[in-house]
């Protein structure tokens, strides 16, 4: 467990540094070929580490979820941190426009990360193996279709956020929605519905699971689904039926509550990430309240 859980954060934190660098770059450019070009650079590092992540998805699921969720792109809804010219930001669509294996190196990397992801949800529910199949297969499809609607948005120079986008996007999600309610029960979408709503949690778990995961004691699978869910559960955003929102967790009470679940190394590894997020939140008042006095 231990070397499949540092091996998963590792793949993961590389993924993420990866398409980060890719961005940077894209960015700081300034031109749209010199960025692709460099975009096409990581290519084979990322399609490298995207086939390690594959076949860490695969004992993810062979283990019923002992991986952590890793920190891969989700729905593309907002364009990339990049200015190709100017101030304008360069969006998904316009990448995928001019280099369609963009494209598709997304939707294996979104794919190679499900495992991780609802690997505790497969345990959960027992999905068997062609359950999990149509599962991935309608989250992959969505995303592509999302993807797909961005690519349409940018070459018909409408805002993603527009109306017209907006009410396609819905559509796909009903669509989804009603697909995940047929393939698993009502009694399980809603279960799914609760461990989207504590995904927001997973940067913080995956963190903890991080430094830990040389130590004596690296988070085991369980531990993972109880720090998610302890963490979600106090976060006011997840009580009141929205998405947990790190920003409002009730440090006292998750601190409190991961003692039954955690070991004193984990817990001391969890209150770094406390101490992180509270020197954060003053800063950012602090910062509120000098522009306030100006």
């Amino acid at each position: 467990m231990n070397s499949k859980v540092t091996t998963a954060v590792v793949v993961g934190c590389f993924l993420a540094l990866v398409f980060g660098v890719a961005w940077f770059e894209h960015r700081s450019a300034g031109r749209a070929g010199a960025a692709l070009s460099a975009l096409a650079n990581k290519r084979a590092a990322l399609e490298s580490a995207v086939r390690r992540l594959e076949a860490l998805g695969a004992t993810a699921i062979r283990d019923r979820g002992k991986l952590p969720a890793m920190e891969m792109p989700r729905t593309p809804t907002t364009a990339l941190p990049a200015a190709v010219t100017g101030n304008r930001s360069t969006s998904y669509g316009e990448l995928m426009a001019v280099d369609p294996q963009f494209r598709a190196l997304l939707l294996r990397a979104f794919r190679a990360n499900l495992a991780g992801r609802f690997g505790s949800f497969y345990r959960a529910l027992n999905l068997a193996p062609d359950q999990i199949a149509k599962f991935e297969n309608l989250l992959v499809d969505n995303y592509a279709e999302i993807m797909d609607a961005m690519a349409s948005a940018k070459s018909q120079e409408l805002e993603n956020d527009g109306p017209a986008i907006t009410a396609v996007m819905q559509q796909q999600a009903d669509q989804l929605r009603s697909a995940q309610v047929a393939l698993l029960g009502e009694s399980g979408y809603e279960q799914l519905e609760e461990l989207n709503r504590a995904a927001p949690m997973a940067t913080i778990v995956n963190r903890v699971a991080f430094s830990v995961a040389s130590s004596s004691s690296p988070l085991t699978g369980s531990q993972i689904d109880a720090l998610t869910r302890i963490l979600a559960r106090a976060s006011s955003g997840f009580q009141s039926g929205g998405p947990a929102d790190p920003a409002t967790i009730n440090w006292e009470a998750a601190m409190d509550q991961a003692q039954s679940v955690l070991s004193d190394p984990q817990l001391a590894a969890l209150n770094v990430q406390r101490e992180h997020a509270e020197t954060k939140q003053m800063v950012a008042q602090f910062n509120q309240e000098e522009a306030a006095a100006k």
